[in-house]
């Protein structure tokens, strides 16, 4: 059995040279690793591959190559009992880089059964240690099975289809038959229908009138597993007159799914088929056949793939008592009422630049095509209210970044963001940010001078490098008063004032201080002083 693991390491999972093969045969016995190293806080031990092959199961896990190994634990279901039991396997031990591969191989096994299997990994200390994830394989090899033979098409002309038969040597081995159709030998090919495994025929009746349709089949197991193709065969078919299709069809979007109603188009009508896209393209799907008498037909779809936040469009085919089929009923489009859970705005981070907090997050709108926008909310730090929003309106969904020019400096803020559909979903909020507003220093205005020029003194300063400055106050006083504010200038353009109010022989001192736009206020700068 050892030489077998080895191979089975080797050339089945190829993995590199086996350091240690340390082999148990039964419960209770242990797994000792080549690793000296001491015994570090105990890593999580992961599934890493599974197989059945000639039946047997190879299972492989992974855990740190820090880990003193000193026991492994393995745990079987079989055929989902709901009961684990400790079972008895050769293990063998791997190192490779930074990680310890196990290795185990179940010869116990039963074919077309269902196994489910998890294992407990144990420090030198013989306490209970990681467990791993719980892994599902079934004992079943589709390739085994001899694909469907003895494949005819013919033309039902009189029901306007094509019929094609086949046989199954072992239908009990598999799940359903696919059918693919195209109207190219070579390509083309795209899924018609699913039947059971015990049908042996099926009726294509959406083939068009004389023209040759290309058929192959392809099996499936019960764990969504996919045959090889079968051999390509070909048919086609005369058809007749065909009865109306259904009209004014009604579809209502439903907690649960969609709601189709209809009134029957015609006496002769015994079923309908009911089409459906998959949200994403035009391109329709067979969703159910059934029988109908009566006049007016209510159809409910509440199949698990559809989803709150996709539009559908549906169509309908009529089928009369001869058996012949509508044309498509007009398509119609509706969503379901099925609520969802957008996911939340990732990686929230902020900064604070010239007084504004400047936050900005994921662009969630590639993968979210029915992205409405984003709300934004904020609270103060350390408060236990709420996270309130900012403001009702949205930001654009392609917009990932915010400005908040709404902060007093000084204060520490929490900011998260929670994403809106076009439907009105809304996502929990993001994982919250803490911003701190630090206090900044005002810089006082410099460069001040003083002319005469005509019936005033002028009065200039050059402009701060600080670009959150709105206004500039201008003081002045004569020796022994108080400064006085005799003007306010915006911070714009403008780095100038003419001080009109002043009399002939007078001597004047002027300074400026700058106000930011959380009317902070800066030291007074320079004085300068001039006699008029």
């Amino acid at each position: 059995m050892e030489n077998f693991i080895k191979h089975f390491l080797d050339s089945v999972l190829a993995f590199p040279v086996i350091i240690a093969v340390l082999i148990t045969q039964s419960l209770g016995e242990r797994i000792y690793s080549q690793n000296t190293n001491t015994t570090r806080e105990q890593n999580e031990i992961r599934s890493s591959e599974f197989r059945y092959i000639n039946g047997q199961m190879f299972l492989k896990w992974r855990t740190s190559s820090d880990n003193n190994i000193y026991s492994l634990q393995v745990f079987r279901e079989d055929n989902l009992s709901g009961q684990f039991n400790k079972i008895a396997a050769n293990i063998g031990v791997n190192s490779l880089d930074d990680s310890t591969y196990l290795i185990m191989v179940d010869s116990l096994i039963t074919p077309k059964s269902t196994y489910r299997y998890y294992a407990v990994l144990n420090d030198q200390a013989e306490s209970k240690g990681s467990v791993s994830d719980t892994i599902m394989i079934p004992a079943y090899d589709l390739s085994s099975v001899l694909l469907p033979q003895n494949i005819q098409v013919s033309g039902l002309d009189s029901l306007g289809a094509i019929e094609i038969q086949w046989k199954l040597a072992a239908p009990q081995d598999i799940l359903s038959l696919k059918i693919f159709r195209s109207e190219n030998y070579d390509s083309g090919y795209v899924e018609l229908a699913e039947v059971q495994n015990t049908d042996s025929l099926f009726i294509d009746r959406t083939a068009a009138p004389m023209k040759k349709y290309f058929y192959y089949l392809v099996m499936t197991d019960p764990f969504g597993n996919s045959s090889f193709r079968s051999a390509r065969i070909f048919g086609a078919y005369k058809s007749s007159e065909v009865p109306l299709a259904p009209y004014d069809i009604i579809a209502e979007g439903t907690n649960t799914g969609i709601k189709l109603h209809w009134t029957k188009p015609d006496d002769y009508i015994s079923r309908y088929h009911i089409y459906r896209n998959n949200g994403t393209d035009e391109a329709l799907y067979l969703v159910t056949t059934f029988m109908s008498e009566d006049s007016a037909i209510v159809f409910y779809d509440t199949s698990k793939t559809l989803k709150g936040d996709m539009v559908y469009g549906y169509a309908i085919q009529s089928e009369n008592t001869s058996g012949r089929l509508s044309s498509f009923s007009d398509t119609i489009y509706v969503k379901p009422n099925i609520a969802i859970t957008l996911n939340s705005p990732l990686d929230l981070k902020g900064s604070v630049r010239d007084s504004v907090v400047q936050l900005y997050w994921e662009n969630l709108y590639a993968s979210m095509p029915t992205l409405d926008g984003y709300r934004i909310y904020r609270k103060e730090n350390g408060s236990a209210e709420d996270f309130q929003p900012l403001f009702d309106s949205l930001i654009s969904a392609k917009q990932n970044n915010f400005i908040d020019s709404s902060i007093l400096i000084g204060k520490s803020y929490e900011y998260a963001v929670q994403s809106i559909d076009i439907y009105g979903n809304k996502s929990p909020l993001s994982s919250p940010v803490v911003i701190q507003t630090e206090s900044v220093i005002v810089l006082s205005p410099a460069g001040i001078k003083a002319q005469k020029s005509g019936n005033g003194i002028l009065i200039s300063w050059d402009e701060t490098i600080q670009h959150n400055i709105k206004i500039y106050k201008i003081y002045r006083y004569e020796r022994g008063s108080d400064a006085e504010l005799i003007s306010s200038v915006t911070a714009e353009k403008t780095f100038e004032y003419l001080d009109k109010n002043v009399a002939a022989g007078k001597l004047y001192f002027y300074f400026l201080k700058s106000v930011d736009i959380t009317n902070t206020e800066s030291i007074p700068s320079k004085e300068v002083g001039i006699r008029f």
